[in-house]
């Protein structure tokens, strides 16, 4: 390893963690070592001394505590930074009971602190006073007085500094006895530097009406005190310093840093109060997206039964012809069958006379029974009733036609996608709005050879039916309506045209806007064609239109092959 660089050993299972580390803090010089898992972290310890380990809580196979520990086992001084994305108090009290420097809070939405805390971590490393490896001889082999000099001197400058810090320094043992510490705790205690000294530094926390509150949000890791009586709150931070070594036995010293942060903690308070309001304005949000998209639903219904309203006097009128007509024939093969009854009658009797007559006295009975057949004309209501029933049962099938093409407009399965063929979709519409081309306009088809398609067809039927009652409408007199079909290899291609009065060039850009419309009032909802548009674009299809006053307009709808 690099002598001029100070070494990080990262693990995290999260290589995108890992990662964003590693970009945050190589710019500042560090050499950067990382790992996911703890097997990995400690084949690495083995060979190497790195300068701070940073290492989240849960790690593959083992946990971020085992490997404190046992990183411990060999140094009680080396720094090391816990990262978490869930701060258990638990959890929290034993990382700091083994003495970690710090503890960060996962995702890291502030890289100058993730610095700070590295650089400071670093740099107490640094100081040191004495650990395993150090030996006064090392530096001042000839005059070890000096050392204690400086070590004196420096003592006091650091202790002068420290007091001068806004925020309360403590110093303490691996018992909790306070065994130095800066003004500020005497402030904030209202006891004298003698009277604090010996005593445990929780004791006198407490004492000053401060008590931690496991299962708080925490804004760094340490451990966050309150005063319920002041309000009051506290950051408290354990930090390791150095280690003395007596013979077989070491002494650990620690390092407290306590800070205000009262402000802070209100400003994160209302950040959490604010995300709760946000977390509940987006369920809303979504609550009022789902009844949005029930209204939908609904409107595409209503208007769907709005249309079939309006078309209801032309598909009634549709039904009673055939319905008519089948009525006429059963009244007149109600005669028919009157006539055959009598006619048979008559010849059972024949049959029977025959029967108890001589031969030879035979001619006046049957010159009876061709009288009437003759005169019944039983010969033609036996042809002519063939042809009665063959009428009627196409009458039938032309009513059932109308009635399940009806049927399938009454229905709307929203999300249900079948195979269909749009072809067969277009002569089911047409079935149900004849009645509105058929005095306006001759109707051609020019169905081309196209695939099934995964959609909605009912629904696309819609679109069919607004359209070409439009169309209808559009044409005063005589004109008409050519409906066309083909594929390209990606889409089907709908257009229907008509040579009606077009619509005015001001208005294309807003024909699928909701209640636009260019008919007159009480004979259009102005929705048809917005709903049209809704329907295509759920298919991921394309609707254009195109028109010219006077000469008539063209509508094109494209919906994407799905085969499967």
């Amino acid at each position: 390893m690099e002598a001029n660089k100070k070494n990080i050993l990262i693990i995290d299972s999260d290589i995108n963690v890992r990662r964003l580390i590693r970009e945050i803090i190589q710019e500042d010089g560090y050499r950067v070592f990382d790992t996911k898992a703890i097997t990995d972290a400690f084949e690495f310890l083995s060979k190497n001394k790195p300068d701070l380990i940073i290492t989240e809580i849960a790690l593959p196979v083992s946990s971020g505590i085992e490997l404190v520990k046992k990183v411990r086992e060999t140094s009680k001084t080396l720094p090391i930074i816990v990262i978490t994305e869930h701060d258990d108090p638990k959890d929290m009290y034993e990382f700091i009971s083994l003495g970690i420097f710090s503890c960060l809070k996962k995702p890291f939405t502030d890289s100058d602190s993730l610095k700070t805390a590295i650089k400071n971590a670093v740099h107490y490393n640094e100081l040191t006073l004495i650990n395993h490896d150090w030996k006064l001889t090392k530096k001042y082999p000839d005059n070890p007085q000096q050392f204690i000099t400086e070590i004196a001197t420096a003592k006091q400058e650091w202790e002068s500094g420290i007091d001068s810090l806004g925020i309360i320094v403590i110093f303490i043992d691996s018992d909790k006895i306070i065994r130095r510490c800066n003004h500020m705790l005497c402030i904030l205690t209202g006891k004298t530097y003698n009277d604090l000294l010996g005593r445990k530094w929780d004791d006198v926390i407490r004492e000053t009406g401060f008590n931690p509150l496991p299962g708080e949000f925490h804004l760094t890791g340490g451990i966050e005190f309150y005063n319920t009586s002041s309000k009051q709150w506290l950051l408290l931070q354990i930090h390791p310093l150095f280690e003395i070594l007596k013979g077989e036995k070491s002494f650990t010293r620690q390092i407290i840093t306590i800070q205000p942060i009262t402000e802070l903690k209100k400003a994160v308070q209302e950040i959490r109060l604010q995300r709760e309001k946000i977390k509940i304005q987006s369920m809303e949000v979504e609550e009022a997206y789902e009844k949005l998209k029930k209204s939908q639903a609904q409107i595409l219904q209503h208007e769907k039964m709005a249309s079939i309203g309006q078309l209801a006097a032309g598909i009634a009128h549709e039904i009673n012809n055939p319905v008519g007509f089948i009525t006429s024939n059963l009244n007149t093969f109600q005669k028919y069958l009157n006539k055959l009854t009598e006619f048979i009658k008559i010849q059972s009797a024949a049959v029977k006379g025959l029967s108890e007559i001589k031969q030879g006295n035979t001619d006046e009975m049957v010159r009876r029974v061709m009288e009437f057949k003759n005169s019944s004309k039983i010969d033609y209501i036996l042809e002519d009733t063939a042809n009665l029933i063959r009428e009627s049962l196409d009458g039938t099938d032309r009513v059932k036609s109308i009635v399940q093409d009806l049927k399938s407009f009454s229905h709307i399965n929203e999300d249900e996608l079948k195979l269909a063929d749009i072809n067969s979709g277009i002569n089911s519409t047409i079935n149900i709005v004849w009645n509105e081309l058929k005095y306006k306009a001759t109707l051609k088809k020019e169905y081309g050879d196209i695939p099934m398609t995964k959609c909605n067809i009912g629904q696309l039927n819609q679109v069919f039916m607004n359209i070409m009652v439009n169309a209808a409408h559009a044409i005063e007199k005589n004109g008409e309506i050519t409906i066309k079909t083909w594929s390209d290899g990606n889409y089907i291609n709908i257009s229907i045209k008509d040579t009606g009065c077009g619509i005015p060039k001001e208005t294309i850009p807003k024909i699928f806007e909701p209640f636009v419309t260019t008919k007159e009032i009480g004979k259009g909802t102005g929705l048809g064609l917005s709903i049209a548009y809704d329907i295509v674009k759920r298919h991921n299809g394309i609707i254009d239109v195109e028109s010219e006053v006077g000469k008539g307009t063209t509508f094109t709808v494209r919906i994407p092959i799905i085969e499967k």
